[in-house]
């Protein structure tokens, strides 16, 4: 249904059907995957983002706020992502980061530090990226940019 309506991203993968999920991919829709969802509701069968990826679709991440699970880190997501999702650190971020832009049809004015691009930038307190996967329980938010703003 989703290719047919040619939807832009698909969430709640757990059980879709490896068939399915190539025709998702061969159709550019972008699966969102939740984990830390997974990790609140204690899913028999978590949603495996690399397995998501290894299928050819693009992924992206998110907290997924909602009665079931009140998580709203992203750092604690990438690391979810990460440690039970299979991804990268750097396959994590972009999941968070550009690619969660293109989810909601942003990908041409915020997800990344480019020319023409709305700068929203986080500043970290961390001396690697790998940091945001690896230092659990740690909040690495030194200073937010927003619309040119520091908040």
């Amino acid at each position: 249904i989703a290719v047919e309506l040619e939807a832009v991203t698909v969430d709640h993968l757990n059980h879709t059907p490896p068939d399915e999920l190539e025709a998702l991919a061969d159709a550019g829709v972008i699966a969102v995957s939740m984990p830390l969802l997974d990790f609140a509701a204690a899913h028999e069968r978590p949603t495996v983002a690399r397995g998501l990826a290894d299928r050819g679709l693009r992924i992206a991440i998110a907290t997924d706020c909602c009665p079931g699970c009140h998580a709203t880190s992203m750092q604690l997501t990438i690391q979810h992502a990460c440690r039970h999702g299979g991804l990268s650190v750097v396959a994590a971020i972009r999941a968070a980061t550009i690619d969660a832009a293109a989810a909601v049809g942003r990908e041409d004015e915020v997800g990344s530090l480019e020319p023409g691009k709305r700068a929203d930038v986080l500043v970290l307190d961390t001396d690697r990226f790998e940091d945001l996967a690896y230092r659990l329980g740690h909040n690495a938010v030194a200073l937010v940019i927003s619309q040119g703003l520091t908040r």
